[in-house]
């Protein structure tokens, strides 16, 4: 199945390159970085070895999967989704959209504002520190930010000054921060994947449990990398069926290429979508 959602993520980005706004270009550039993971993911599950001679020795590593890697990539790719969603699917209006496009680019170029002075860089820091500063304007010149509440506004000013994009706008216009377990807004279900954040970075990170699993991950008899990478291949495939559903939604010129895809490669992608999410993203044979 991994292979089916790359292949149509490729159709995707091949056929869907025109845009006729930024924020829409900056989309298909986010799907391409996500392409691009996908494909490390795949190129990992083939198993890392390495060789070595010394002098008259040879000493090899046969190719084993390191599921640690597989784990923070299947993180990486449910942290990319998520920012897709928050971006392009989540807004209910284009006012929406453009406040959370405008604060996903401030956090990015506030971050790297610090790094300018060890570059040498104090020019290119200037000016996108004035860009920052015109982005948070664009916001506070939408009726959206106009007519908010008095603790909407405080909400979304603090989110402002401190150039931070995780957040929510309901169709109340209530400012909630977004935490990366909240998988009911994002349309799963949560008894599918829940505390599947969690249980990502526990596997992905250096700890002590991370040295007892390795401890039993490749047993002749019973190497555990293997039920590993099922597990993290089982989630990767999911969030990739996810993005492409959504993608889609996104981006109705989509169709023509699905439409050219094959009753199989339909059933695949819609697969995880129409089990695992509480709204049914199908594509119709």
């Amino acid at each position: 199945m991994t292979n089916t959602m790359i292949d149509g993520m490729f159709s995707i980005i091949r056929n869907c390159r025109r845009s006729k706004t930024r924020a829409s270009a900056d989309a298909k550039k986010l799907m391409q970085i996500f392409f691009l993971k996908c494909l490390s993911f795949k190129r990992l599950l083939d198993g890392v070895g390495y060789e070595q001679r010394i002098g008259n020795e040879y000493y090899a590593l046969p190719p084993i999967i390191d599921h640690p890697t597989l784990f923070s990539l299947v993180r990486s790719l449910y942290e990319a989704f998520c920012a897709f969603e928050l971006i392009y699917i989540l807004p209910n209006t284009e006012e929406k959209r453009l406040v959370l496009y405008n604060l996903f680019k401030m956090q990015s170029l506030n971050e790297r504002q610090g790094y300018y002075h060890c570059l040498g860089r104090e020019k290119q820091k200037e000016t996108e520190k004035h860009d920052i500063e015109l982005y948070g304007q664009e916001i506070r010149n939408t009726d959206l930010y106009k007519t908010l509440t008095s603790e909407n506004k405080k909400s979304l000013e603090n989110h402002i000054k401190n150039c931070k994009y995780r957040i929510t706008i309901d169709s109340n216009n209530s400012i909630r921060k977004f935490n990366w377990d909240n998988y009911g807004l994002l349309g799963i279900k949560k008894e599918v994947f829940e505390d599947l954040y969690s249980y990502l970075s526990l596997n992905s990170h250096p700890s002590f449990l991370s040295v007892l699993q390795f401890e039993n991950a490749f047993e002749i008899t019973k190497p555990e990398n293997i039920y590993f990478a099922c597990s993290a291949t089982r989630y990767a495939t999911a969030i990739m069926s996810f993005y492409i559903a959504d993608f889609c939604k996104c981006f109705p010129e989509t169709d023509e290429v699905t439409n050219e895809w094959d009753d199989m490669k339909k059933f695949f992608i819609s697969f995880y979508n129409e089990c695992y999410r509480t709204h049914n993203d199908i594509l119709e044979p």
